[in-house]
């Protein structure tokens, strides 16, 4: 029984600090709605500011990715161009290459491809043609020596 005098007194302190508890959960639920509300409010703002810079970034890309297309379709272009060009040069070299194979002739003058340009230099030789003295060496040898001028070899070659 003396127990059960104890449980009495203990249970009126407990029932004040359960008062002093909701007394602190109404007020703390109304700072806390308070706040919750206010968070909500800031939350709807960054979505917001997040949509709009998602939305500015993903046209910015779109901007981006249309130009450079249209620098790679400019680049691609100009490449078609300078290959055709170069590979002109080209053909042009060979003719020339083709007519003096054709004609069993030398080609004297410089023949140049400087990126899409072709050109024969007229004025620089590759070579210089042999003179006719080449032929008097031989003659100054006998074809009974069996030893030979060493001008005479050097002429050959």
């Amino acid at each position: 029984m003396a127990s059960a005098g104890a449980d009495k007194k203990a249970k009126p302190a407990k029932g004040k600090a359960v008062v002093n508890e909701e007394e602190k959960s109404v007020e703390e639920s109304q700072f806390t709605r308070e706040m919750k509300e206010a968070i909500k409010v800031e939350k709807s703002i960054l979505r917001f500011r997040l949509v709009q810079i998602r939305n500015w970034s993903l046209q910015r890309l779109q901007e981006t990715r249309i130009s450079a297309i249209r620098l790679y379709k400019k680049l691609d272009d100009w490449i078609q161009v300078a290959q055709k060009a170069e590979m002109d040069a080209i053909e042009e070299m060979c003719a020339v290459i083709k007519e003096a194979i054709e004609a069993e002739s030398k080609i004297q003058s410089e023949l140049r491809i400087k990126f899409m340009d072709f050109t024969v230099d007229k004025g620089t030789l590759n070579f210089i043609t042999p003179s006719h003295q080449s032929s008097t060496l031989w003659k100054c040898t006998s074809p009974t020596d069996s030893k030979f001028l060493s001008s005479a070899i050097s002429s050959v070659s």
